[in-house]
């Protein structure tokens, strides 16, 4: 007979969410989630028991007195629980799930062990204390503010002139350093602001997401904490960043440095794109927890098919439930993400079609110019152009996946919808 098992060790306490289907704040392993005191009733005795049977005995003795079937649990089981990497039917399988990568990332890998990120969040988390957070914001608006005041005096774009974009593979080396820097303190932020509030920060890695490599901090134990502080460690991370920016701005008035004030005004930017609650950086987190939103990503996609059923065949009962901030986010993110997959498209085909022009043009360039210089600008170059066209492989094919689920949850809306209506016919 088959069984169940949990992925991991389940752990649960309960939320500061008004919503009673996101009151508890679940842990199996290294996975969290907010769900219903039901769905917790269930993953604890699948906990306790491995055989169907034996879990919805179990349920039924232990729950509200809403008596269930064992095709309802199989069904959640299945449909829900397996394809998320909650329950396995071996206990071989465990292993292989504490290994996998985080979802939304490809190409994951850790930098900094949870041990270590742990000992120095520790010795920085006292930058969230009320009076140093307003005294440090106060100092970087007005080291910020004089940098961008001299720059427009001077009648500079942000160092982002021609020589900007054409530096020397040394220069580049400075100023990738520089930026892989700030976005290692971002990530430190998060994990001290994590600490602050006595969750446990975890790893620090990089991976790509769609077409940015990024780096990220695992802090998936802040999910214990009340919704606003999690607000407060996605925030965290800008917040060290933009301090790290304001660290270089004497240098940059010193030395009048062009490429300074490309890496200051690029990490500004990065943290802009950060904060857009789209794609899934700190901005989709803030929006997430602000408005009580779990699984924002998964209820938008949801609440599109939603509507799309509604208006496609005109079932008007199916989950209509959606709040205003989620009906917002929705719309946004559909009309961002078409914007986003059509911009790509140019510069994608434009790179395939020119690209035998290309490596002929650095077959040339170094014959002409075998220096070392010259090597280290063609493979600078190359670098580029790789992961570019690795991220836009790996955009459509999101975009691809993202448009099949949707389709899924389609069917299965209509599915449930014609049986719901046969079911009030009969």
């Amino acid at each position: 007979m088959k069984q169940y098992f949990l992925s991991g060790a389940l752990s649960v306490s309960k939320t500061d969410n008004s919503d009673l289907a996101n009151h508890y704040c679940v842990f199996i392993g290294q996975r969290a989630f907010h769900g219903s005191e039901r769905i917790v009733q269930l993953l604890q005795a699948i906990d306790a028991e491995t055989e169907l049977s034996t879990i919805v005995r179990r349920l039924n003795r232990d729950g509200d007195g809403h008596l269930v079937t064992e095709k309802e649990i199989l069904f959640l089981i299945e449909q829900r629980f397996i394809p998320d990497g909650l329950v396995v039917t071996s206990l071989n399988a465990v292993a292989g799930l504490a290994k996998k990568p985080r979802s939304h990332l490809f190409l994951s890998q850790t930098l900094v062990d949870a041990a270590t990120v742990a000992r120095i969040a520790i010795k920085f988390r006292f930058f969230f204390s009320p009076v140093i957070s307003i005294t440090f914001t106060a100092t970087m608006l007005v080291l910020l503010g004089v940098w961008l005041w001299q720059l427009i005096a001077a009648g500079s774009s942000f160092g982002l002139t021609k020589s900007g974009f054409t530096m020397s593979w040394q220069d580049s080396l400075l100023f990738y350093g520089l930026m892989f820097f700030c976005f290692l303190v971002h990530e430190l932020g998060h994990a001290a602001a994590s600490a602050r509030f006595g969750s446990k920060p975890a790893e620090i890695g990089v991976g790509l997401y769609l077409i940015f490599p990024v780096l990220f901090c695992n802090v998936t134990d802040a999910w214990r904490l009340p919704r606003m502080q999690r607000v407060v460690v996605s925030l965290g991370g800008g917040y060290f960043q933009v301090l790290a920016c304001a660290m270089l701005v004497p240098f940059q008035l010193a030395s009048s440095s062009a490429l300074l004030s490309f890496v200051i005004a690029t990490n500004l930017m990065s943290i802009l794109v950060t904060l857009n609650p789209f794609f899934r950086f700190d901005g989709y987190w803030v929006y997430a927890d602000f408005f009580c939103l779990a699984n924002l990503r998964e209820r938008s996609r949801r609440c599109v098919s939603a509507m799309l059923v509604k208006i496609l065949f005109g079932m008007r009962n199916v989950d209509d439930r959606a709040s205003t901030a989620l009906r917002i986010y929705t719309l946004g993110s559909a009309l961002f993400f078409t914007r986003f997959s059509v911009t790509m498209v140019y510069p994608a085909t434009t790179l395939i079609n020119i690209t035998p022009a290309l490596y002929n043009s650095a077959i040339l360039h170094y014959q002409f110019d075998p220096s070392a210089n010259a090597i280290g600008d063609l493979v600078s170059s190359g670098v580029m152009y790789l992961v570019f066209m690795i991220g836009c492989a790996l955009t459509f094919s999101y975009i691809v996946s993202t448009f099949g689920q949707g389709i899924a949850e389609m069917r299965k809306m209509f599915v449930d919808n014609r049986t719901t209506q046969q079911s009030g016919m009969t």
